[in-house]
């Protein structure tokens, strides 16, 4: 900026010229109060000013209006993929080859001790009262910790997944040697009603568990929160017999009476027998969690037209 323009004129009919040293002071001292590193270049890329925070980030302070420290005074730069990048193709020089903005784009600024900071670039142009272009300010926001509370969140995430896929596999080997014994006595027709009972009760358990176990499995679909459903035509009081069996020693430790509605009529449907079963045993589990002890939990159901509702009620909170 020359000194010429940096004059006061008056004008003949006695106004006063803002000084444009004036205006560009107190730009510049707006820039030193930002909690983020600050920086502007000419239109030809050299560094004309940069606040205390930009030194930080730079981990130097660079020469003004040095050719060798044109459009960024990082020692080097790195696309968020690791990829190098050369400062006349960073945010800035984009900016001011482009005459554009550029706000938010991430950016990796590596000092000369080697440590590497992840900041957000935001490149504006500058342009005077005409239009033209004069230069570019870059505002350069640290967010490094950031950064590394998301990767110890993706570390920690993978290694939670790892433990998944191992727990699956463990508890999926007892299963066949379970159902293997269930066959072998339900072979050799166990007279006690009772036994019969607790047998059929082992059975659809142990499938119910090797269903859950086979979701494990499949990290992918835990972690992208889709789980497939596997319809085919079921009796819902099948499904609802499933959860109620599921459901009922909770209910039971909890002192609390439980009356079931179930229509005699099949009731057919294209469904996921598990996955009913799941969803109604976890409403009849809250039931159970936030009904006083002696209170009552109805579970009902019914055909309306076309449509198969289920319902749960209590007299808990």
């Amino acid at each position: 900026m020359s000194e010429q323009a940096s004059r006061v004129e008056n004008g003949q009919d006695g106004t006063v010229e803002l000084p444009v040293y004036r205006s560009e002071t107190e730009f510049r001292r707006l820039l030193d109060k930002l909690p983020a590193g600050a920086y502007t270049c000419d239109s030809q890329g050299l560094i004309t000013y940069f606040n205390p925070h930009a030194v930080q980030i730079w981990g130097r302070a660079p020469k003004l209006n040095d050719p060798v420290n044109r459009f960024c005074g990082s020692f080097r730069l790195f696309a968020a993929d690791g990829a190098p990048i050369n400062h006349d193709r960073c945010w800035m020089a984009l900016a001011l080859q482009m005459n554009n903005e550029f706000n938010g784009h991430e950016i990796i600024v590596e000092r000369p001790d080697g440590r590497r900071l992840t900041v957000l670039a935001h490149a504006n142009p500058l342009r005077d009262d005409a239009g033209r272009l004069f230069g570019a300010v870059n505002v350069l926001v640290d967010i490094s910790d950031r950064k590394q509370a998301e990767e110890a969140l993706k570390t920690a995430d993978r290694a939670k997944n790892e433990f998944l896929a191992t727990l699956a596999h463990e508890l999926r080997n007892p299963l066949a040697p379970i159902r293997n014994a269930v066959h072998v006595l339900h072979l050799k027709a166990v007279p006690s009603p009772e036994l019969q009972w607790g047998l059929g009760v082992i059975d659809r358990q142990v499938q119910q568990m090797a269903h859950l176990i086979d979701d494990l499995l499949d990290i992918a679909r835990i972690t992208g929160n889709k789980l497939e459903l596997r319809k085919e035509r079921i009796d819902l009081a099948a499904a609802l017999h499933a959860a109620v069996e599921t459901s009922s020693p909770v209910i039971e430790a909890c002192q609390q009476a439980f009356v079931v509605n179930i229509p005699t009529t099949p009731i057919y449907l294209d469904a996921d027998l598990t996955r009913l079963a799941q969803v109604v045993s976890n409403l009849l589990n809250n039931a159970a969690k936030y009904t006083e002890a002696g209170g009552r939990i109805w579970l009902t159901a019914e055909r309306q037209g076309s449509d198969a509702v289920v319902s749960v009620r209590d007299t808990g909170m």
